[in-house]
C-alpha cells in the first residue's frame, strides 16, 4: 500500500460512505467487490461511484482484500429500534466474523465496523455490549488488535450531528510496535446551507399524493 493504493471489500455496502472517506483522503482505491441487498442502495452506490454492481446476499462470499469494510445493520441495536436480536437482521456482523475466519486467502490488513452506538448499551434491559464483546474477542483470536470510539459527523466536517460507533480491527503483524489513534475532531467549516440548492424548479420535483399524505397532513386536514 506504498502507492496509497487499497483493495477494499465492501460488506453491507450501502451507499459507499467509507469508501468516498477513504477517497477524500487521497488513497487510490480499487474496490474489488462490494456486496450490498437493498436494491436503491445499490442504484445510489453505482451513481455516486458509476459502477454496475447488481445485489446479492452478504452470506457465502469470497474475496481477498487490504481492507474489508462493513456496516452490518444496526435496526435491533438502535435505540429507535425494536432491540430484538432474533429477527436476525443486526447478528449478520456474525458472517463478515465467517469471511474472514473461513472464506478468505489470507486476512484483511484492517477491518472496519460502523455501527450505532447504542451497541455499546449494557442495561438492566438490554444489553447489546455482550454481542460487542463478542466481537472483539473473535476478531482478537484471528491475530487482530482492537481499537473503537464513537464519533460524531458534525466533527469531521459533515453538518450532521450524527453519532456512530467505529471499531477498527488490525492485525497485530502488520502493527508492530505501533499504536491506532482515532483522528482528533475539526473545526466545521460549512454547516447546512452549503449543501442547500437555493433555485429549485419545485414544480419538477413536486410530491405525489401519496407522498403529501405521508409527510404533509396537518391535523386540520
Amino acid at each position: 500500500m506504498d502507492n496509497k493504493q487499497i483493495k477494499i471489500l465492501e460488506l453491507f455496502g450501502g451507499i459507499g460512505a467509507p469508501r468516498k472517506a477513504l477517497e477524500n483522503l487521497g488513497f487510490d482505491i480499487k474496490s474489488i467487490d462490494y456486496v450490498e441487498i437493498l436494491p436503491y442502495a445499490v442504484m445510489a452506490y453505482n451513481a455516486i461511484f458509476d459502477n454496475n454492481y447488481k445485489p446479492q446476499d452478504v452470506v457465502g462470499w469470497n474475496l481477498n482484500p487490504d481492507v474489508l469494510i462493513h456496516g452490518s445493520p444496526c435496526q435491533d441495536w438502535s435505540k429507535n429500534g425494536k432491540n430484538n436480536v432474533n429477527t436476525g437482521r443486526s447478528i449478520l456482523y456474525e458472517e463478515t466474523l465467517t469471511i474472514i475466519d473461513h472464506k478468505l486467502p489470507t486476512r484483511p490488513k484492517v477491518v472496519l465496523w460502523e455501527n450505532v452506538p447504542n451497541l455499546l448499551s449494557e442495561g438492566k434491559k438490554v444489553n447489546h455490549r455482550v454481542h460487542h464483546y463478542h466481537y472483539l474477542e473473535t476478531m482478537e483470536g484471528m491475530g487482530y488488535k482492537n481499537y473503537y470510539a464513537i464519533l460524531n459527523a458534525a466533527d469531521y466536517g459533515i453538518p450532521q450531528a450524527r453519532e456512530r460507533l467505529y471499531t477498527i480491527s488490525i492485525l497485530k503483524e502488520c502493527l508492530g510496535d505501533r499504536e491506532f489513534e482515532f483522528p482528533e475532531p475539526i473545526p466545521l467549516k460549512k454547516d447546512i446551507r452549503y449543501y442547500l440548492e437555493k433555485n429549485v424548479d419545485w414544480e419538477k420535483y413536486k410530491l405525489g399524493n401519496a407522498e403529501q399524505n405521508i409527510f404533509f397532513t396537518r391535523e386540520d386536514g
